[in-house]
């Protein structure tokens, strides 16, 4: 979802891209999940941030 996060995806959109993502064949779940996760990357946690 942190793709969703970063576009500011509306709960339909959100529903949506589920929708498609279960149509994905599993042998491409480790390609898609790779792609994912290099271009919308989970952000660190910075202690310091208010």
């Amino acid at each position: 979802m942190r793709a969703c996060d970063h576009w500011g995806d509306s709960p339909a959109a959100r529903q949506e891209m589920r929708r498609q993502l279960a149509e994905v064949p599993p042998e491409h779940h480790a390609a898609l999940l790779e792609h994912f996760e290099r271009a919308y990357p989970a952000q660190e946690i910075d202690p310091w941030a208010p």
